[in-house]
């Protein structure tokens, strides 16, 4: 997950939580990539080669827009389980790195923007917060435990501040695939990813809702250790978590309020059967005891 291939010019690695740092409403996803590339040389005071790296739970954003991010040349990463998840993905990208190179982190989850974590690798650290994010506050907590990296970037801001930077390099690639690359999704639960020409975000959707993928996050799945049952599990739809961050993320989705939904006029519509049930018997019962009483 890394470049190389350029030596004249620095490396930048940007690893994007999507669920902490989510696309802003009304603002165009294909133009993500080309504002943090413009709020980087601004910061750095030159071009880098970026590698962008979108990660989180995708299960539940929107098909289309996780589309038109991939098609500008960002990576999709569904399934950063935890912080070792995501310390070997820095792993990764230090190993096949160039000697100056730059990371950034987007995010408002303490996992990611912890220093002694980040620390462990010699490249440059940027950060971007989001507005009002808790994770500003502790960047300037004075007790080490709670001090997470300093705001370099307010999230919102970086895209407003160089949306218009991005507008001609929109407009000269717009009539084919940005930057040259094939869109890739990767999902980390599986080891699998998806980079073939034609609607990969296709396959990509298909198997996370695929009996395969739900297999392995029942195998994942934290579970009680002292009667197995698992701890994040969502009964209506039969879905397995592995933090209760996911489960919550589930619970608002528009798939399980449909389902919950639909499990609930069951529900009424079998409550209503036994009530109905019960009178009709009653009535039978004093019928019969009227008739009884006549003979």
């Amino acid at each position: 997950m890394a470049g190389g291939l350029h030596p004249f010019h620095l490396e930048t690695g940007v690893w994007w939580d999507m669920n902490t740092c989510p696309v802003p409403p009304g603002f165009d996803p294909r133009h993500v990539r080309g504002c943090i590339k413009s709020a980087l040389e601004k910061k750095i005071g030159r071009p880098s080669v970026v590698s962008i790296y979108a990660l989180g739970n995708l299960e539940y954003i929107p098909r289309d827009l996780l589309e038109m991010i991939s098609s500008s040349g960002i990576t999709l990463i569904h399934g950063l389980r935890n912080m070792m998840d995501f310390n070997g993905f820095l792993e990764e990208w230090s190993d096949n790195s160039m000697d100056t190179t730059y990371t950034m982190v987007i995010t408002d989850d303490y996992g990611i923007a912890y220093p002694p974590l980040l620390g462990l690798f010699e490249f440059s650290k940027l950060c971007a917060y989001p507005k009002d994010g808790r994770l500003i506050a502790l960047a300037n907590q004075s007790n080490p435990r709670h001090r997470v990296l300093p705001c370099d970037f307010v999230w919102e801001a970086l895209l407003s501040d160089n949306y218009a930077d991005t507008t001609d390099e929109m407009n000269s690639t717009r009539s084919k695939p940005l930057y040259g690359s094939k869109p890739l999704y990767v999902c980390n639960i599986c080891d699998t990813y998806f980079e073939e020409e034609f609607s990969p975000h296709l396959k990509f959707s298909t198997h996370l809702k695929g009996e395969g993928h739900r297999t392995k996050l029942f195998d994942i799945a934290a579970r009680d250790s002292s009667n197995g049952e698992l701890k994040h599990f969502c009964q209506v739809c039969n879905y397995p978590a592995d933090v209760d961050f996911n489960l919550r993320l589930h619970n608002q989705s528009e798939e399980h309020k449909l389902a919950a939904k639909k499990a609930q006029e069951e529900d009424n519509c079998e409550s209503s059967n036994r009530v109905g049930s019960g009178w009709r018997d009653k009535k039978q019962s004093l019928l019969n005891e009227a008739n009884s009483e006549d003979h």
